[in-house]
């Protein structure tokens, strides 16, 4: 019987995840590193209890309701998976998504979806030396989609 409460981030040999955390991953990415952004997006929405999953592998271009978006993937070596003469494994420990908002309110542009890690992996500057990465994609100050959690809302409070 699989625990409900089990949180086993995805390990990955994908050739890609040789270069610097965060990767980006769009809808042209490989299925793998997508269904690692939805399994990660499942974690978030059972943890914060949300009623519909934020990312879906299976979106393309083509789907139906297609939302433009970029996610990424926050990942490191999996040195307790490392096998001889075998690709280098990585550990997929978080994941955080980019979709392209229209509002009536406001210009149209990105907006910060949401952002799971694993919780071993938290309150270890991942997000925040990704942040400038952001920034310089999206703009300086970019919408960041509520709710927040707790640690989203300490996060964003320390930006200002």
């Amino acid at each position: 019987m699989r625990d409900q409460y089990a949180l086993s981030p995805p390990i990955s040999r994908h050739r890609y995840l040789d270069g610097v955390s965060p990767l980006k991953v769009d809808p042209d990415a490989p299925l793998e590193l997508r269904r690692a952004v939805e399994t990660l997006a499942r974690y978030f929405k059972k943890e914060l209890g949300f009623d519909e999953l934020q990312f879906e592998a299976s979106e393309t271009r083509e789907s139906l309701g297609y939302v433009p978006y970029e996610a990424y993937i926050f990942y490191n070596t999996a040195h307790d998976r490392l096998l001889e003469d075998q690709v280098t494994p990585h550990r997929i420990f978080g994941a955080c998504c980019f979709r392209w908002r229209e509002w009536k309110d406001q210009e149209a542009g990105w907006s910060h979806d949401w952002v799971w890690m694993h919780p071993y992996f938290r309150r270890r500057g991942h997000l925040r030396r990704a942040w400038p990465l952001f920034q310089q994609r999206y703009g300086e100050r970019f919408h960041i989609e509520l709710p927040l959690s707790i640690e989203m809302q300490a996060f964003a409070n320390s930006l200002r």
